[in-house]
């Protein structure tokens, strides 16, 4: 069953990973409060701010125990409905060790974020079985980042206004076979899952559909990360249904990446996977709309969805109930 929000419900807003300044996260809080008529909580919110004057990185402003405690009290809650990262940033994976030590716990509300994020959500999904919503974070929808169709689709969907979610995607390799797959998506940002490999929270992508996206990657990092990912196919044994390559072209604040790179790295990608007779079929999403974008749709990991072919288009489709 998908969690869902209602008007006047309490959200919690939490900062796993890299914090925002007192002026943005006042945006925030207007932004929750004006287009989503929902009401913004901030647990510890004078320790998780900095002042625009102050120095700041990409690094947490917290300790990993804070920034845990802040992510407990809101799953633990049971007056909030809504749980969504402020931002993603650096420093997400510090609470995996924390979150390790939680009981089981059973989904009642809404989680959402992407990006650094995914050490989380790749955790509360394989070892919670919780469904995330794969979308923009808050500070992006207050920044007016996001394109206005694809936040309404957002709005849609946590409000459960809209229940049918369709993505036109389509198939590089494997051209004569024509495919029905049917299970959860898992995965997210490559570089943040690459983080993990070979370790204690590696991702298990065993007959999964592996969604895999970045931003500001160069091909030649792209191209190792995949590789890294066709090692732990053959030698761990793990070998996903499918692979869905959102967008890699978003620029970041460190540089824009070659597009003509990332399309090296993808073909060498698919190529590795069909000279090694791997046979999994490997889907992209043209428009760009999945993954770090300005039009950016939601995505739900965890969630099962069917990945078919209609007409001459592939579509990969899930129902909300």
């Amino acid at each position: 069953m998908f969690a869902k929000c209602k008007k006047d419900d309490i959200i919690d807003i939490i900062f796993p990973a890299t914090s925002c300044c007192k002026k943005d996260v006042e945006k925030i809080k207007k932004y929750v409060i004006q287009e989503l008529n929902l009401r913004p909580r901030i647990l510890l919110e004078d320790q998780f701010t900095f002042n625009e004057n102050e120095p700041n990185n990409e690094f947490p402003l917290n300790n990993a125990e804070i920034r845990f405690l802040q992510l407990k009290t809101a799953i633990e809650s049971e007056e909030s409905s809504i749980i969504w990262c402020a931002r993603g940033g650096y420093g997400s994976g510090d609470l995996l060790p924390f979150l390790e030590k939680m009981p089981k716990i059973h989904q009642n509300k809404l989680f959402i974020g992407f990006s650094d994020i995914v050490s989380i959500s790749e955790f509360m999904q394989q070892n919670w079985g919780w469904s995330i919503i794969c979308a923009p974070v808050l500070l992006q929808l207050a920044r007016r980042e996001i394109e206005p169709q694809f936040e309404q689709e957002l709005k849609e969907m946590i409000f459960l206004k809209k229940q049918n979610f369709d993505y036109e995607i389509e198939c590089l390799n494997e051209k004569n076979q024509e495919f029905k797959i049917s299970g959860p998506i898992c995965g997210g940002c490559v570089s943040v899952l690459a983080g993990h490999f070979g370790g204690k929270y590696q991702m298990n992508f065993h007959n999964k559909i592996l969604f895999l996206e970045d931003e500001g990657e160069d091909g030649e990092r792209l191209d190792r990360y995949f590789r890294q990912i066709i090692e732990n196919i053959i030698h761990n044994q793990q070998k996903p249904q499918a692979i869905l390559l959102g967008n890699f072209l978003q620029a970041n604040p460190h540089g824009t990446p070659k597009a003509e790179n990332i399309q090296i790295a993808i073909a060498n990608f698919v190529k590795r996977i069909n000279d090694l007779q791997i046979n999994i079929p490997i889907f992209i999403d043209k428009k760009q709309n999945l993954g770090h974008s300005h039009k950016m749709r939601p995505l739900l990991i965890g969630y099962n969805v069917n990945i078919g072919k209609n007409n001459q288009c592939y579509n990969l489709n899930y129902q909300l109930s």
